[in-house]
C-alpha cells in the first residue's frame, strides 16, 4: 500500500476512538463504504484490537500511534508502519493572550524545538520515550 486509494475494495475495518477525527479523504472513504470504522473510547484500544485481528488499520500519526501502542501494552514490532497521505494535523503550542510575554515564550519555545532538531536531541528523545 502506498497511497489512501489502495484500501479501497480491501474490506477493511479502521479503527479511530470516539472524539478523533480523520482526514476528509478518510471520511469520504467511511461514506463511500470503502472502510468500516469501529469506535473504541481510547486509542489503546483501537491498537490491542489490531494485535488480535479484530481491525485491520488504524490510521494515526506516527510519533502518537507509537505512543498509545506503548501504553496499550502490545508489542510495537507486530504492526508495520505505512504513511499513506501527508499529515495533515498540525499540532500548536497555544498560550493564553492577556498572559505577559506570551509571544516571547512561543518564539523561544520555536527556537529551542528547531535546536533539539537539528542537533538530534529530538529524535534521540523520541528513540528513548517510545522504546
Amino acid at each position: 500500500m502506498k497511497t489512501l486509494e489502495d484500501l479501497r475494495g480491501k474490506d477493511l475495518i479502521l479503527c479511530t476512538p470516539f472524539g478523533a477525527a480523520n482526514s476528509a479523504a478518510i471520511e469520504k472513504m467511511i461514506a463511500d463504504g470503502d472502510l468500516v470504522r469501529v469506535r473504541p473510547s481510547k486509542w489503546e484500544g483501537c491498537f490491542k484490537m489490531l494485535a488480535t485481528g479484530r481491525v485491520n488499520v488504524v490510521g494515526q500519526p506516527e510519533v502518537t500511534g507509537y505512543w498509545n501502542i506503548k501504553k496499550s501494552g502490545v508489542d510495537r514490532n507486530i504492526f508495520k508502519s505505512v504513511i499513506l497521505e501527508p499529515n495533515s494535523i498540525e499540532l500548536h503550542l497555544v498560550i493564553s493572550k492577556i498572559k505577559p510575554g506570551a509571544i516571547q515564550l512561543i518564539q523561544r519555545f520555536n527556537l529551542g524545538l528547531t535546536k533539539i532538531k537539528e542537533n538530534g536531541t529530538y529524535s534521540r528523545i523520541f528513540s528513548e520515550f517510545l522504546d
